[in-house]
């Protein structure tokens, strides 16, 4: 099985081969410099991302994928409403993004 198959379709086992590969200190920095956690363990649990973070900071780690390799900023939002409802959605912490209308088959 290919690398990125196994990656891709969270085959922990791959991670923990890339991550072998790479080496522990090696991800411990990647994983610091795109800012998924406050304290990231130096630790084989790294590999497959066994360790706390919040939404925020998940969410803004992998904006780096589609802008070359640059990290954008997070938002939160305390409060969301979805147009033409009446539906008002208010969570603890949200992450802000664009509005996208579905249209409903």
């Amino acid at each position: 099985m290919p690398c990125s198959y196994g990656l891709v379709h969270s085959r922990n086992t791959m991670s923990v081969r890339v991550g072998q590969f790479a080496g522990l200190d090696a991800v411990q920095k990647v994983a610091n410099n795109l800012g998924i956690a406050q304290n990231v363990p130096h630790g084989p649990a790294t590999y497959i991302g066994s360790f706390e973070t919040n939404l925020k900071d998940l969410t803004a780690a992998y904006t780096v994928f589609p802008n070359a390799g640059i990290r954008k900023q997070a938002y939160s939002s305390s409060e969301s409403t979805i147009s033409n409802t009446n539906r008002y959605i208010s969570p603890r912490t949200s992450v802000r993004s664009r509005s996208i209308r579905v249209r409903r088959g």
